[in-house]
């Protein structure tokens, strides 16, 4: 292990009525003689279910956004539909009156 190196590890350490989760962290110290090791050991329940919380929040604005720009498109694709109906409709309707002319 390099004298900068550290290693990081989470994990769940769930009970029958309440899930928890650590972070085990482990660093060399740098320096001569004999190997030093810093080890941790954090309990980061509160700042996963924080980030649980965020990304649950971003999905949702996302979805938000997904959702108002798929109605737009509709609503396009509506307005489109509508115009080529209208254009071929009164194009019939112009060659009907015409046919009824004669």
């Amino acid at each position: 292990m390099p004298a900068e190196a550290e290693y990081c590890y989470e994990y769940p350490c769930h009970g029958p009525h309440q899930q928890r989760w650590f972070r085990f962290r482990a660093a060399r110290f740098a320096g001569d003689g004999p190997i030093r090791v810093i080890v941790s050991h954090e309990e980061i329940t509160a700042l996963r279910d924080i980030t649980s919380r965020r990304q649950v929040r971003d999905g949702r604005e996302r979805l938000h956004e997904l959702s108002r720009r798929l109605v737009a498109a509709q609503a396009l694709e509506r307005r489109q539909i509508a115009g080529d109906l209208h254009d071929q409709i009164g194009q019939n309707l112009a060659v009907l009156l015409e046919e009824v002319a004669r």
